[in-house]
């Protein structure tokens, strides 16, 4: 197993002002891809990343690519109409707390937060110009970024309290957040292999040999990988798999996917090499 963290992504996200609450981009479908032969129905849109909350709230950065300030356009899901919805602001890489409001990253390494009608600038860590990821969870709203510096596995990892940062010990290049707060991330060695670590309260701790081209962590303590040593993009992208209760074997999922999240009820939704959405509804794909 290995001791360090990581490093890459070097991101995107967003720029702020009020809820435009347009009603854009669809309906889930039940008929899905060939990519997903399982489990897994295809949802009407397109995105290059996809957040959801412990309270089943789905935002998705859209496409086209920089299509809005600070990155592509952001969008929410409504479940009373099965559609998403237009929220004023750009950015690259997006994750939802437990009240069901996003954290994102622009493509200026700006990091926001959506207090409920629009994105407000958050001050990112003084040891770092910028971050390259975020992620969310636990009963405190915990957040984790991934700043953008390099290092030899990925970019040095941050921990916030209250409006306080606190550099913790680790690299990494992708990261997500735990139903205790804790952060679960993927690092990037020098030869490009991507390895799984999670925060154990004090230190990161490698969870297996499998290597994860993106990681999601649910509030029922679920965690999915999209696994970067198989990688097929004409038929979605890379093998989704779920980490058995033993953490340290993983079970596949029939299925491709480039990005992952997870909600509270064992419920994966990806976005795939395509840019296309699909979600699994509770238990089915795990």
């Amino acid at each position: 197993m290995r001791t360090k963290l990581i490093n890459r992504r070097v991101a995107r996200l967003l720029g702020a002002a009020a809820v435009m609450a347009t009603a854009v981009t669809g309906a889930v479908t039940t008929s899905a891809t060939p990519a997903f032969a399982t489990g897994f129905g295809q949802v009407t849109g397109s995105a290059v990343d996809i957040g959801v909350g412990a309270d089943d709230t789905v935002w998705v950065v859209g496409t086209p690519v920089n299509e809005a300030g600070g990155g592509n356009k952001i969008y929410r899901w409504n479940r009373s109409t099965s559609h998403f919805e237009q929220i004023t602001g750009g950015g690259a890489r997006i994750d939802v707390d437990n009240t069901g409001n996003a954290w994102l990253v622009n493509n200026r390494n700006q990091l926001f937060f959506f207090d409920g009608k629009q994105f407000d600038m958050i001050p990112v860590p003084s040891g770092s110009s910028g971050v390259t990821d975020v992620g969310v969870g636990g009963p405190n709203n915990t957040v984790w970024v991934i700043g953008n510096d390099v290092q030899n596995h990925g970019h040095s990892i941050y921990k916030r309290t209250g409006n306080s940062w606190t550099k913790e010990p680790g690299e990494a290049v992708e990261v997500d957040v735990d139903k205790a707060g804790n952060a679960w991330v993927v690092n990037q060695d020098p030869s490009g292999a991507r390895y799984v670590f999670h925060w154990n309260g004090s230190s990161f701790v490698g969870v297996t040999q499998e290597q994860a081209n993106d990681i999601g962590v649910g509030a029922g303590g679920d965690v999915w990988i999209t696994n970067f040593t198989n990688n097929n993009a004409s038929t979605g992208g890379y093998l989704v798999e779920k980490l058995n209760p033993d953490n340290s074997t993983w079970k596949q999922v029939n299925g491709r996917a480039w990005q992952i999240s997870s909600g509270p009820h064992d419920d994966p939704w990806v976005t795939n090499s395509s840019h296309q959405i699909f979600q699994c509804p509770p238990g089915d794909c795990g």
